[in-house]
């Protein structure tokens, strides 16, 4: 397979990571999980991972990988933008090539949530974690990474998915500034883990999830129970709160209280209220409100062996 590096590569980044010379990829990567990827390219700074693959969707091979130090126009979920600081985490994106309906896919971004949930689990497993439907995956001082998908659809049977993530390694905020965040974040760094080589180390044993998952899809039978082993929420009391749009006008903020019943079938979200049948919920506006005590977080490796 191809490796490339690119010429705005580091050569160091203070704190967690070395991240090497412009050989880096051949060097940090080991052997086995180079030969399961495509094209592999590392970029010491990048406008955004996703963007890289989805430019070149045609042209690259399954399970391309794009990885970056920095990303400087990063995209999130509803139009979210931001820009990292270099040294303070891993950028991530996979390319999957899907031959088949787009319907019997499973949910990427909770595929993809999974490989993360793995991959700290794996390296820390003393540290409680979880999975916050649908894709956050948070410990108890806050949220790890971020997660964005995109496609490109060529037919009926024929689909290209730009799978990103976006890991914290270490904290790019101050405690001022961190207070300000509309939600607690957490890092690698913050939750004990400690490697003279850390961007490469997490990114190999991330790299060697999202191969696995996506090598071996999950049925949409099967990716309850897996999500099921990660799940913060399940059996939990919770309140969900959403917009009613139903009526005309402005939309309503509801809440209702109940019990999380898990993952859907197609990565719906179960919830039992006072219905007699559960609700599944889609959108993702809704905010999910449980006690701190009552999360249901794990821990141990509960990556694929």
């Amino acid at each position: 397979m191809t490796r490339e590096s690119s010429a705005d590569e580091v050569g160091r980044v203070d704190g967690i990571d070395n991240l090497g010379t412009p050989s880096c990829v051949s060097d940090q990567l080991s052997r086995e999980v180079q030969d399961k990827l495509g094209q592999i390219c590392y970029f010491g700074q990048i406008d955004s991972t996703n963007s890289y693959l989805l430019d070149r969707v045609n042209e690259l091979p399954n399970l391309s990988v794009c990885l970056a130090a920095e990303q400087v126009s990063g995209r999130g979920s509803r139009g979210k933008s931001w820009r990292s600081q270099a040294g303070s985490g891993l950028y991530c994106s996979v390319l999957f090539h899907h031959n088949g309906a787009v319907a019997d896919l499973p949910p990427l971004s909770i595929v993809a949530a999974i490989a993360m949930a793995r991959t700290f689990s794996s390296l820390l497993p003393k540290v409680p974690y979880g999975v916050k439907w649908p894709n956050d995956v948070l410990t108890a001082n806050g949220k790890l990474c971020g997660v964005l998908v995109e496609s490109i659809l060529h037919g009926k049977s024929s689909s290209s998915w730009v799978i990103g993530l976006g890991v914290n390694l270490r904290s790019q905020f101050t405690d001022q500034e961190q207070q300000l965040l509309p939600y607690a974040v957490t890092d690698f760094e913050r939750e004990g883990f400690v490697s003279a080589n850390g961007f490469w180390t997490v990114a190999e044993r991330l790299l060697d999830e999202l191969e696995s998952l996506l090598s071996c899809l999950p049925s949409k039978q099967d990716l309850p129970k897996l999500f099921r082993q990660v799940d913060l929420f399940e059996s939990c009391q919770i309140t969900l709160r959403f917009n009613d749009s139903s009526k005309r006008g402005q939309a309503e903020v509801l809440a209702l209280t109940g019990v999380a019943e898990g993952l859907a079938a197609d990565g719906g979200f179960l919830f039992s209220g006072a219905e007699a049948d559960p609700i599944i919920f889609y959108s993702g506006d809704i905010s999910i409100d449980v006690n701190a005590s009552d999360k249901r977080f794990v821990t141990g490796d509960v990556s694929k062996g």
